[in-house]
């Protein structure tokens, strides 16, 4: 008898994992808060976009295997300061600009299906009668930058030396536009490595010949994207000289990125995504 009811449940669960396969072609798109975490600087977040192609191929009643290949910007806006030994003058500004990087990104997602509606959940031999159902999904990405920018202003001042006339004497330097350069492309990572995960809520068209689907995703890198245009804090000085008796004082009043030093600078963001597909094969 046990042997007779084990059998039977088996069968079960093998036909419903049978019938349940099919393959969905489609389409994800959304916007999405992107910010950067690191060592160094100030970061806020800013909009960014993602969007490409997306498939599903749906293995059994409550698992699917899906795929996305998109393009994704990430990056923040930034605040630091910079130090920059010219000769006998030097200068420290600080920079307030925006970090944007694009990238091709390739997504692997294993996902739970959790069905819904009135119809029981054990067996579901059949998707296309889930009218409405939940995913949740989690799984590695491997992206492949494709640009890299960095644009806005900087300010300071510049500190002359006894060596110079009027020396210790601090010279503003008026708000100036900022651009990354071409070597500067070289000095981020060419890459990022990551995991993704989510949720979302489905809705079956057609007999499950269309799904459409809204969902929610974070994502965070987990490679740091400095190879040197980042720099590391260290303590910094002001000179100060007395007015009365002209001597010349420091004091640590900042902290201020050093050069030729990679940190440790990472991704993250926020996705709210629609997705439209098709079933290509399957039940």
């Amino acid at each position: 008898m046990k042997k007779a009811l084990l059998t039977a449940v088996v069968s079960v669960g093998l036909s419903g994992n049978i019938n349940a396969q099919s393959l969905h072609l489609g389409v994800t798109a959304g916007p999405q808060l992107t910010n950067m975490k690191g060592d160094v600087g100030k970061f806020k977040g800013i909009i960014g976009f993602n969007g490409g192609v997306s498939a599903d191929w749906r293995i059994h009643n409550f698992f699917a295997l899906g795929m996305d290949v998109v393009y994704s910007t990430a990056g923040a806006t930034k605040e630091y300061l910079q130090p920059d030994v010219l000769y006998t003058i030097q200068n420290y500004y600080t920079y307030k600009t925006t970090d944007q990087f694009t990238y091709a990104k390739a997504v692997l997602l294993p996902k739970f299906i959790l069905p819904l509606g009135s119809k029981p959940v054990i067996p579901y031999d059949n998707p296309g009668d889930q009218k409405l159902f939940l995913s949740f999904f989690a799984g590695p990405y491997y992206a492949q930058r494709l640009g890299f920018s960095s644009t806005g202003k900087y300010s300071g001042y510049t500190l002359a030396v006894p060596s110079e006339p009027g020396g210790d004497t601090l010279r503003k330097v008026p708000s100036t536009p900022y651009t990354s350069s071409s070597e500067d492309v070289k000095r981020v990572a060419p890459n990022d490595i990551g995991f993704l995960a989510g949720a979302g809520i489905n809705f079956n068209i057609n007999g499950g010949k269309t799904i459409l689907g809204f969902e929610g995703r974070y994502s965070q890198s987990l490679m740091t994207v400095d190879l040197g245009y980042y720099r590391k804090e260290i303590p910094n000085y002001i000179a100060t000289k007395n007015p009365v008796s002209g001597e010349t004082t420091f004091q640590q009043s900042f902290k201020a990125p050093s050069k030729n030093t990679n940190v440790n600078i990472l991704h993250n963001a926020l996705a709210f995504n629609v997705t439209l597909k098709f079933r290509l094969a399957g039940d």
